[in-house]
């Protein structure tokens, strides 16, 4: 394991080095390193224990955490899953705060922060590739408001799934904010439609089913995010056989960001409690998802059961072998 500590990093929020800071050169490669990165770390050196110097620089560079090298094997460990609960709390809880903006934002009609967007969905996916989609859920569930936690709760499977996919770091951080924003139409949807424990009339199900082409609508008027961000806003709740809303895409008219948010999209609906409905377990989930043929690209739908197996592996490892 240290071995593999002193090769870089771990994750993207917290970040273990190795470095002799008692000489200039390495302190000059560990500000070039941290000068790198966007956002905020959360760092632990490792010292030799023998250097004042030492120290001092590593607090001069944001050390959380020191700790001496021959005891990084007994207490790298533990420190290094407190400094990543604490990152992931941290992420989520900007991810909140920017979807609380974002809703307030265009319930007023005021422009949305994109420069926000962007920071709230970099550190998600710090977040996610630290502790995985499972860390992430974990969190999630705790929080009280049903859309704010579906859209964290997207997200956070969109992050993951992307990063599965292996996909460039753009378009990863691309689809993340467009899961982010992707129900931002909502805020201009009566509470009392949004949260009515019971079925839906037709007229109650046309306000809902609005609020894709409300969302897109707002944030193209800003210029905000791109065009593949912004379709895949819109077009979210497409399926391949044209029964979706809002345009009734078929195939190839739905474009791949749209094709993995609506996948994301259903597998974060079925696994939240709801007062109509009780959560799902994953691997009940993917059952319902796989019996969408026609509906979702089913590519991508193998892939993400495969994905998804490695997150709850106990409850999903025969499905995704099928």
């Amino acid at each position: 394991m240290l071995d593999d500590i002193r090769a870089g990093t771990l994750g993207g929020c917290v970040v273990v080095w190795d470095l002799d800071l008692s000489r200039s050169r390495s302190c000059e490669t560990a500000r070039m390193k941290m000068d790198a990165v966007e956002h905020e770390l959360q760092s632990i050196f490792l010292v030799s224990g023998r250097s004042a110097l030492e120290n001092v620089q590593a607090w001069a560079f944001g050390a959380r955490v020191l700790i001496t090298r021959h005891r990084a094997p007994a207490e790298l460990p533990a420190q290094l899953g407190q400094l990543v609960a604490a990152a992931v709390t941290a992420a989520l809880k900007l991810t909140v705060a920017t979807l609380d903006n974002a809703f307030s934002a265009l319930a007023l009609n005021k422009p949305i922060s994109h420069p926000q967007i962007l920071r709230s969905a970099s550190f998600l996916v710090d977040a996610v590739n630290d502790v995985g989609i499972s860390g992430w859920l974990d969190q999630a569930w705790e929080i009280d408001e049903l859309t704010s936690q579906h859209c964290v709760m997207v997200a956070g499977v969109v992050a993951g799934y992307a990063l599965h996919l292996g996909l460039p770091s753009r378009d990863v951080l691309d689809l993340t904010c467009a899961a982010i924003l992707h129900d931002i139409g909502k805020a201009k949807v009566p509470l009392s439609i949004l949260n009515k424990p019971g079925k839906l009339n037709d007229e109650e199900r046309a306000i809902i089913e609005s609020h894709p082409r409300t969302g897109w609508n707002c944030l193209r008027r800003q210029g905000f995010g791109d065009s593949r961000v912004l379709d895949a806003i819109l077009h979210h709740h497409e399926y391949l056989d044209g029964s979706g809303y809002p345009d009734g895409l078929c195939g190839d008219e739905v474009t791949d960001f749209a094709r993995i948010i609506t996948l994301c999209d259903i597998f974060s609906a079925l696994l939240e409690r709801r007062p109509y409905k009780p959560p799902r377990d994953p691997d009940v989930a993917l059952e319902i998802m796989r019996a969408m043929h026609g509906k979702i690209d089913q590519d991508l739908f193998r892939e993400f059961s495969r994905f998804v197996s490695l997150t709850f592996p106990r409850q999903s490892r025969e499905i995704a072998a099928v």
